[in-house]
């Protein structure tokens, strides 16, 4: 390689790192002027007891709704010890605000929507509001 050649692979690496450090510190200047994160405080009442002797395997999703009535999914992996001392909670539990029982769903299909967001569709399958 010849110095010119030599000369302009150092300005284009040169070029290329300075890019890179002015892109590093846009980008991550976004994350600190967001303020401090929210805090949260555990409820240790919420959720009220589940009915029916109820015992929910490992939870693996949580969401809620625009009534802010939230959904678990969980796994229902449980040991036998767990099933002597209770029934396996349905798929899907939905509560109200206050952790009330609200409904209960089977799990229908668990995809991917076209913005990449994870999506669950639920359907129910549970007692009325009244037969909890």
């Amino acid at each position: 390689m010849n110095n010119n050649a030599r000369m302009t692979c150092l300005i284009v690496v040169a070029l290329a790192a300075a890019l890179a450090t002015v892109f590093m510190i846009l980008c991550t200047y976004p994350l600190a002027a967001q303020g401090n994160p929210p805090k949260y405080e555990v409820d240790p009442s919420w959720p009220r007891p589940l009915p029916n002797k109820w015992v929910t395997g490992a939870v693996s999703g949580v969401c809620t709704d625009a009534q802010d009535h939230v959904f678990i999914a969980n796994r229902g992996n449980l040991t036998e010890n767990e099933l002597d001392s209770g029934r396996q909670a349905p798929p899907v539990i939905e509560f109200d605000p206050q952790g009330n029982v609200r409904n209960t769903h089977t799990m229908v299909a668990n995809s991917c929507s076209r913005s990449g967001r994870r999506a669950l569709q639920i359907r129910r399958t549970g007692p009325s509001k009244a037969q909890l």
